[in-house]
């Protein structure tokens, strides 16, 4: 199960006054994920990945004060 979450930041960090979920099934690779999350949410703009953590990544958008958490798990 990958477990994704787009909300808005408040001076770089998440702020969680609004938050888009989707959850993914299956052995995905990161640019699958990506793919999937743009064409559901319609996202143009560039991801910048900030934070790796193996089993949790954090992508912040270009020009926005939005992040994405992605979480890898059951």
């Amino acid at each position: 199960m990958i477990r994704i979450e787009i909300t808005d930041t408040f001076a770089g960090e998440a702020n969680y006054s609004w938050v888009d979920r989707m959850e993914l099934e299956g052995d995905l690779s990161n640019r699958q994920i990506l793919k999937r999350v743009r064409e559901k949410f319609g996202i143009t703009c560039k991801l910048r990945k900030t934070l790796d953590h193996g089993d949790m990544l954090r992508y912040d958008f270009d020009g926005a004060n939005v992040c994405m958490f992605v979480t890898f798990g059951e």
